[in-house]
């Protein structure tokens, strides 16, 4: 079959188109797969970076709303605007811990007596902070 000079370079071309055409399509490939790749990984980025900046905003809106009770808390019937704040906010419940271990809240009526708020870690936290803190949710779950 190979025994012509015709038939040897026909042969020759032929492997030559495969080879080239197989090593076009493994380049193609490996380039277009890096471009993915980086493409991905850029996309990726701006939605982490979108996603931890509308979180930052999210807690720094609830702070400043924690925050703004820091007049309120201290007056007599401080009830209604732990209300107002946790309509506006989406809290389940506000509730303020005092130093003489009072505690009141927005929607938790009966708190049971010898309750410690002083005591809770988050108290804590924030009495050491001088300011409002974040902290995981704290299940007030009472007997």
């Amino acid at each position: 079959m190979f025994f012509t000079i015709r038939a040897r370079i026909l042969a020759a071309c032929l492997a030559l188109v495969v080879f080239a055409l197989v090593a076009n399509t493994l380049i193609n490939y490996f380039v277009s797969k890096s471009y993915n790749d980086d493409a991905i990984d850029r996309s990726l980025s701006s939605i982490a970076s979108s996603h931890a900046i509308a979180i930052g905003d999210w807690v720094a809106s609830k702070n400043r709303m924690i925050a703004s009770l820091q007049d309120a808390v201290m007056s007599r019937d401080p009830i209604p605007a732990l209300r107002l704040v946790a309509a506006a906010g989406g809290f389940n419940d506000v509730c303020v811990g005092y130093a003489d271990k009072t505690m009141r809240c927005a929607s938790v009526t009966a708190i049971p007596p010898g309750y410690d708020s002083t005591s809770r870690p988050w108290y804590i936290l924030a009495a050491q902070a001088g300011t409002p803190v974040v902290t995981p949710p704290y299940l007030l779950i009472f007997p």
